[in-house]
């Protein structure tokens, strides 16, 4: 939860800093057992946060999403490609979309390890 918070947290400035403006996001999360399991924390977390959850279609009804980047830099989503467009010269993404650093926090948490029975 701690690092999708943080991805949200760092776009949102991303979009704040360069589009100077607050824009409608849409979050992608992938399938999988990790996404399913803190699902609802996440969302409770987002609520507690003052924002405020939407449905995709009034979501890409903001102007940001006809925009068309001039940049091939899309890896990191349309955001961050308007920003480079902008003139954003800073890091992509959050220390989390580094593999070395996601498998280090995951081990400090012990998340696949076996834990002992009572």
């Amino acid at each position: 939860m701690d690092t999708l918070w943080d991805g949200i947290v760092f776009y949102d400035q991303i979009a704040q800093n360069n589009l100077h403006r607050d824009i409608r996001h849409v979050l992608l999360l992938h399938e999988n057992d990790m996404a399913a399991l803190f699902l609802g924390s996440l969302i409770d977390r987002i609520r507690e946060r003052g924002w405020t959850i939407i449905d995709p279609v009034r979501a890409y009804e903001d102007p940001i999403s006809k925009m068309v980047p001039k940049t091939l830099l899309l890896q990191q989503g349309h955001v961050m490609a308007l920003a480079v467009d902008a003139g954003y010269a800073g890091p992509t993404g959050t220390q989390w979309e580094d593999t070395r650093e996601l498998k280090k926090f995951v081990e400090s948490r012990r998340v696949f390890q076996k834990r002992e029975s009572p």
